[in-house]
């Protein structure tokens, strides 16, 4: 420590500085800032979670004392002292220490769910005291379980084999170490929340069930009611292949209008986000992959660290495939980022996997989070995504951009259409300029 000053005013120890006080912690022999009765935070910490969580008379002891351990080593403990003056916290750090059950995903599940319960999973996570689950999946599972709970049978039978058999079993077969469920969850959401709007709608007003419901019921569904209802589409093309219901038909809703920045305004965009501290370096290296690569929010959220490499000297990042090389610019400011990621209060961000680390241990920014501030900057995120799309379908044949940027060959070719370039100039471009590899390097 360097409490005292010296003749020129620079920093010295006790010793130089004739102080005659001593700062080492009563506990550890540390000379640290006292905290509590001449011990520092550390040693008040680890006490404290040691009434808490009692290791040495629990049959989870190696488990808790991994878990106390990691919580006294944080790189600020002043804030998980803070944290824990929650009566939640507390509340479950005892329960922790008194349950002689093992940790286990189940044990978690039957304690009530909060952001304590849900913090201290993914620090057991993180601490491999747990193995990693698609907590977004979870999440959907008990959200069915209670969102069907006060159904007539007659109502939640054909949703229940909905949710089931189209959407859960979909996205569990999807899921994967290095995948996002959390967009097709909130979709399946949608559409479940729909279909039992829709059957009670058809139970209350129409006096019949799903088995007898008929063209003219789905067409007054959808006159009646917000565009939403159009949402109902899914359900029903299940219902007909399930043969729940008789034939029926729901259009395709049109979109009246598809929003997308003119170059310009993409460009004063990308020329803010270099320049100007409008936001902080993650939030602005965020926005940056919305605009430059055209990359869903859903997408950068989950882009793991990894995924950014140097290749002869210049900084790349893959998204599909392909790595893309990053403009020098951005590669600068993507640097800064990864160079000092956040920090979370109970890890440090050397062990997250991810490019934008979240709240908890192990976790991403979510996609929530991140497009309410780039809203709040301004940027209309759809927008955005759209007037990239058109501008590298531009420079670039579309399936290439395809490819790059894990887009489909449909939506690509819709943008190239949108700006009028076509299709077949794929073929003499590359031709002219060389191999895909060289034009993507171009």
């Amino acid at each position: 420590m360097l409490p005292g000053r010296n003749g020129a005013g620079q920093p010295v120890c006790v010793e130089c500085a004739g102080i005659t006080q001593r700062y080492e912690c009563s506990t550890c022999g540390n000379e640290r800032p006292p905290f509590r009765t001449r011990q520092c935070i550390q040693c008040s910490l680890e006490s404290d979670l040691n009434d808490l969580l009692r290791p040495n008379a629990s049959t989870k002891t190696r488990e808790l004392t991994t878990l106390r351990d990691r919580l006294v080593s944080v790189s600020r403990p002043e804030s998980i002292h803070t944290w824990m003056r929650n009566p939640q916290v507390q509340g479950l750090l005892t329960h922790l220490g008194d349950d002689a059950t093992a940790l286990s995903h189940e044990a978690l599940d039957a304690l009530p769910r909060n952001n304590a319960v849900q913090h201290f999973r993914a620090i057991l996570v993180d601490l491999t005291l747990l193995p990693p689950r698609d907590e977004a999946i979870s999440r959907f599972e008990h959200w069915l379980e209670q969102k069907f709970t006060p159904l007539e049978p007659s109502i939640k039978k054909p949703v229940e084999r909905f949710a089931t058999w189209h959407h859960l079993r979909r996205i569990r077969n999807a899921s994967s170490d290095h995948s996002n469920s959390h967009a097709a969850v909130h979709n399946a959401k949608q559409e479940v929340t729909v279909a039992i709007n829709f059957l009670t709608w058809l139970a209350n007003n129409r006096g019949r069930g799903i088995a007898a419901c008929t063209q003219t019921d789905v067409d007054r569904w959808l006159a009646d009611g917000p565009t939403t209802h159009f949402t109902v589409r899914s359900f029903l093309v299940f219902a007909v292949d399930k043969r729940l219901c008789p034939q029926v038909d729901v259009p395709k809703r049109a979109a009246r209008s598809t929003r997308r920045l003119t170059a310009e305004e993409r460009l004063d965009w990308i020329r803010t986000c270099l320049v100007d501290d409008v936001d902080t370096v993650a939030g602005r290296c965020a926005a940056m992959l919305v605009l430059l690569f055209a990359q869903p929010v859903v997408r950068v959220v989950g882009l793991r660290a990894d995924a950014l490499s140097t290749i002869n000297g210049r900084l790349h990042i893959r998204f599909a495939d392909e790595p893309f090389e990053v403009p020098e610019l951005f590669a600068r400011l993507l640097r800064t980022h990864v160079a000092k990621r956040a920090r979370t209060r109970t890890q440090t961000s050397a062990s997250n996997p991810y490019l934008f680390p979240g709240g908890r241990a192990g976790t991403h920014l979510t996609q929530g989070h991140l497009r309410n501030r780039m809203t709040d900057l301004g940027i209309n995120v759809l927008a955005a995504r759209n007037g990239a799309l058109d501008q590298l379908v531009k420079e670039m044949p579309a399936p290439l951009v395809a490819d790059a940027l894990g887009y489909s060959y449909a939506a690509t070719t819709l943008h190239e259409q949108h700006v009028g370039k076509g299709f077949e100039r794929y073929a003499a471009l590359n031709s002219a300029h060389g191999t895909r590899a060289d034009l993507l390097e171009r």
